[in-house]
């Protein structure tokens, strides 16, 4: 899981923040990114994480994206937000 969420915030701007959850669940924060944007950073996370050796087809890839107004207004609004949609697929 380390290496994991290591290589997602090599993967993402500065900007943005990449945490790890209790459940093994990796969480990345991309402030000012609307879905399309977000979806191609999931992609390319998943493309490099994949280029690395991680098996992604053994586990469960899912992203999720929230933005205001629809997923809510402040960042721990929006990150449950995302993390609700990611495990409804």
């Amino acid at each position: 899981m380390r290496t994991s969420a290591k290589t997602t915030a090599a993967v993402l701007r500065s900007c943005d923040v990449v945490a790890a959850l209790d459940d093994g669940e990796i969480i990345a924060v991309l402030p000012e990114t609307d879905s399309v944007q977000a979806t191609s950073a999931a992609q390319r996370v998943a493309a490099e994480l994949t280029r690395r050796g991680a098996h992604l087809n053994q586990r469960k890839w899912a992203a999720g994206v929230a933005s205001p107004p629809d997923g809510g207004e402040d960042p721990p609004t929006l990150a449950i937000t995302a993390i609700e949609r990611a495990r409804a697929h």
